[in-house]
């Protein structure tokens, strides 16, 4: 299953920690991985994913395992690729939203039923509508909810600028969304330093 690492974020030479963001590329590439999924996920033949707000959400929940509902904060976070951020006004998720309509539009056009076909169009051209996006989202904050208190768990993982590094074994790991780490500490591991 997809987990949103597989998505690059281009690195940043001056500030590793901020990864170098060209949003038109990495859309390209979300597109991309989410073409794949939606036809591993295959919404048009699993009740799951009704054409309608609930249905929609539940795709946008998986399709988005990079982004989650904080209920303590009360806001979106997201995974920047080397750590978890709150997503201020809901941004992020909005401009994945838009993503989201994009792939449907791209997927409807693959299937080879003429009725699902027509549906899911007709779901895509609803996902053009800025309040059907909104609501969509917030319909997912049930889908992908997590409190504060599990993000930054692992007692044993130290997030640095060049990965994770692991005390338990000192083995350094690239950053993974599945660490739920949004503390980061602004140095490099040097091994051999």
């Amino acid at each position: 299953m997809y987990d949103g690492a597989s998505i690059p974020y281009p690195a940043n030479p001056a500030n590793p920690a901020k990864p170098n963001f060209n949003e038109q590329e990495r859309k390209r590439l979300i597109l991309q991985a989410w073409n794949k999924l939606l036809y591993e996920l295959d919404p048009a033949n699993d009740p799951k994913y009704t054409p309608d707000d609930k249905g929609m959400s539940f795709l946008f929940s998986d399709l988005n395992p990079t982004i989650r509902y904080n209920t303590t904060a009360k806001e979106y976070y997201y995974y920047n690729g080397n750590v978890w951020v709150q997503d201020t006004g809901r941004m992020q998720a909005l401009k994945m939203a838009k993503v989201m309509a994009d792939s449907v539009s791209l997927y409807a056009g693959g299937i080879t039923v003429e009725e699902k076909q027509k549906e899911y169009l007709k779901i895509a051209k609803r996902l053009g509508n800025m309040k059907v996006r909104e609501t969509i989202i917030t319909d997912a904050r049930t889908n992908m909810y997590m409190s504060q208190t599990d993000f930054d768990k692992q007692d044993h993982y130290l997030n640095l600028l060049n990965g994770t590094l692991n005390l338990e074994t000192m083995e350094l790991q690239e950053h993974k969304p599945s660490d739920y780490l949004c503390k980061q500490a602004h140095v490099n591991y040097k091994p051999d330093a």
